[in-house]
């Protein structure tokens, strides 16, 4: 019963009214007149944020103070880089740099064609 209220609450022009009143009324309460709320929320979520790394914010903090691990920079954002497949971390990546390296690893299955491509053997039109 209470999950099909909920449902509908949700999918209802109503519901959507009333979310985007609470979220104006936790604006105006807790953001603007609370600063140490926001602060101990945004401590809570880091924390959180590395533990599914397997890693403390002090050793992030390690990581990311040593600079990108492929191209050096320590400007910028700073990701903590891992292994999809096994969780391992492999190390702090600037922003373009794991991108980079996201999009390396989706090309891999097609690294032949796109070789082929590169060499500008794939048929294409003189």
């Amino acid at each position: 019963m209470l999950w099909d209220a909920r449902k509908r609450y949700r999918s209802s022009k109503k519901g959507k009214e009333t979310a985007r009143a609470y979220s104006t009324r936790y604006y105006h309460n807790v953001l603007k007149f609370k600063p140490e709320e926001v602060q101990k929320r945004r401590t809570a979520n880091r924390l959180n944020h590395y533990r599914q790394y397997g890693l403390t914010s002090e050793q992030a903090d390690v990581l990311k103070a040593k600079g990108c691990a492929l191209c050096g920079s320590k400007t910028g954002k700073m990701n903590i880089d891992h292994d999809h497949a096994t969780g391992r971390v492999r190390g702090a990546l600037c922003n373009p740099c794991n991108l980079m390296i996201g999009w390396l690893e989706k090309a891999i299955p097609y690294m032949a064609q796109i070789n082929q491509y590169m060499e500008g053997t794939n048929g294409s039109v003189e």
